[in-house]
């Protein structure tokens, strides 16, 4: 039985572990590349509160930066397994890899027994408890209500590699074979055309949107809360990941890098090679007198980039 430690244990060894110590600064409205302490394929991010950042990636690989001091160490490991998607939302951290591997929990140690040794994708919780909800391949979908893991059947078999989970009848999962919904008692799905490995993002029930890959270019669809409609062409990339600000912000991350600035989707970014991108959307108003958003994103040989805007309080 597998068990992880998330408390101050982890963090001390992360603070002696002998990693390198990076203190890049992150300009505003830029992408910065951060100088990572690993030089492994990282596919999984999360940004926590107040600059809390995470990562995790191939050979069971963890990286965690703490506040304001904008460096990412490395947190020791129990697995050596591919590690692919981290969530960490109100003091839960949970992680999913290969082989049906999940790690995590509240601050403590948990039995981390799971029903599957499939591939698992994703993992996200939905705001106000600690629901949370897995995918994987072969149309693996897992829920933790708090207690256990238990394996659900979504009435598909391809391979599932995104979700978001807007509350608990408001959940969004896509794969190549389509789009599923669960609105907490049965599930839907829309076949839209998509490629391998699409990514999904909501901001809201009404503002939902999907990059994947097609051929040689990268295809976004939007949702309005009614209906999915593709509305953007994005030529010669491969797009790996997509995560929002807002309905007027957001960002596209792959091979290139694009920004949504309310009207169109705009590259800024060429030659970077990313996997996975998060977003903080909480207001820091109070705490450092300013509200805003940070991103991080992750991709293949450790490569870390960093982008902060700020809105200073009056």
């Amino acid at each position: 039985m597998r068990r992880w430690l998330y408390c101050g244990v982890a963090i001390a060894f992360s603070l002696f572990s002998g990693c390198p110590s990076p203190v890049d600064k992150l300009p505003l409205n830029e992408w910065k590349k951060m100088r990572s302490p690993t030089s492994k394929n990282l596919y999984g991010v999360a940004v926590g509160a107040i600059y809390e950042g995470w990562a995790v990636g191939d050979s069971g690989v963890i990286l965690h930066r703490l506040h304001e001091a904008f460096y990412f160490r490395c947190v020791p490991s129990s697995v050596a397994t591919k590690l692919n998607a981290i969530s960490f939302v109100q003091g839960f951290i949970w992680i999913v890899g290969d082989s049906g591997v999940i790690m995590g929990g509240d601050y403590s140690t948990l039995p981390l027994s799971c029903p599957v040794l499939e591939k698992l994708n994703d993992v996200k919780q939905h705001i106000g408890g600690n629901i949370f909800w897995v995918c994987g391949d072969k149309g693996t979908v897992l829920h933790y209500n708090g207690k256990e893991w238990q394996k659900l059947d979504p009435g598909v078999d391809f391979d599932l590699t995104d979700m978001c989970c807007l509350d608990s009848t408001d959940i969004w999962i896509v794969g190549k074979g389509g789009v599923l919904h669960f609105d907490g008692t049965q599930w839907s799905l829309d076949t839209l055309e998509l490629g391998d490995s699409p990514s999904i993002y909501f901001t809201s029930p009404q503002d939902g949107w999907i990059a994947t890959p097609m051929g040689s270019d990268g295809w976004v669809y939007h949702y309005d809360g009614q209906r999915w409609e593709k509305v953007a062409v994005l030529k010669n990339t491969t797009p790996r990941d997509i995560a929002m600000h807002s309905p007027e912000e957001g960002f596209i991350v792959g091979t290139d890098i694009f920004q949504w600035d309310g009207s169109s989707w705009e590259k800024v970014k060429s030659g970077v090679n990313l996997y996975a991108i998060a977003v903080d959307t909480l207001n820091y108003g109070g705490v450092l007198n300013h509200r805003g958003a940070l991103y991080y994103a992750v991709g293949a040989n450790g490569v870390i980039y960093g982008y902060e805007e700020r809105e200073e309080e009056k």
